[in-house]
């Protein structure tokens, strides 16, 4: 019996000075993804963050080429249905953790959080063809039009801005009193920019019952989208953001 728990304890012993070995090899291993992170997104996400979003797991491995049979990996894969491109972490098969959204040109679009696929979470947004970006918060791939904290860039630095709302819809923008600037909203007729508004009013008006204050109340603001819509037919105007504000009241 004494010779049996000997060998046992000898065993113990063993086994936990490898596994002792483990964590130490682990924790350098989690210590590097870290680092890994901090650098690649310049310190946008905090140590703690890092951690929580990737649920205290590792991901430094390439993924398959077919990323939907693998997890907790990293990947470089087109964004939906655009010729953007995502670069950042995978989960079960789906973007989950932390990334960045590419665009065409090959810069920065988003840096954010992802959930099951979509952009949940804090992100830095950077408007196309400047140098310029804000903050905010993603829900399901949208974030509500708002006062924005906005760093506009002057020299080698950033001057935050006051006072400048960003929206989005089929495109994001940012205006305030002073200037105004936008990722490809330029492109849209003020027709095309309000009619795309006019269905996305109408998509949030149905998921409300008939007959309910929130149904009549968006039902408002998609008549008002529609006689705007309408106004601009037959023109090359663009909307100066009255648009973007009915859009706004229907996501809050």
């Amino acid at each position: 019996m004494n010779k049996i728990f000997s060998t046992l304890y000898i065993f113990l012993l063993f086994t936990s000075s490898i596994f002792a070995a483990d964590e130490i090899d682990k924790k350098k291993m989690f210590d590097e993804q870290t680092e890994f992170f901090l650098n690649e997104y310049n310190n946008f996400f905090s140590k703690n963050e890092i951690l929580n979003l990737l649920d205290g797991e590792l991901y430094l491995r390439p993924c398959q080429l077919d990323t939907s049979k693998d997890t907790n990996c990293m990947a470089v894969e087109q964004w939906q249905d655009t010729n953007f491109t995502y670069a950042g972490t995978i989960k079960n098969g789906k973007l989950h953790g932390l990334g960045e959204i590419i665009d065409s040109n090959n810069k920065t679009a988003i840096i954010g959080t992802f959930r099951n696929g979509k952009l949940n979470g804090k992100a830095k947004v950077f408007l196309q063809g400047t140098d310029d970006y804000f903050l905010t918060f993603f829900e399901n791939n949208v974030f509500a039009s708002g006062k924005k904290r906005y760093f506009q860039k002057s020299g080698n630095s950033f001057i935050e801005r006051e006072d400048v709302w960003c929206s989005m819809d089929t495109s994001i923008s940012c205006k305030s009193k002073i200037f105004s600037t936008s990722s490809s909203s330029s492109s849209l007729s003020g027709y095309e920019h309000c009619r795309n508004v006019w269905g996305k009013l109408i998509n949030i008006r149905d998921k409300y019952s008939k007959n309910t204050p929130d149904y009549y109340r968006l039902d408002a603001l998609v008549q008002t989208a529609f006689d705007m819509w309408t106004a601009f037919k037959g023109t090359n105007a663009k909307d100066t953001g009255n648009c973007d504000r009915l859009l706004s009241l229907g996501n809050n």
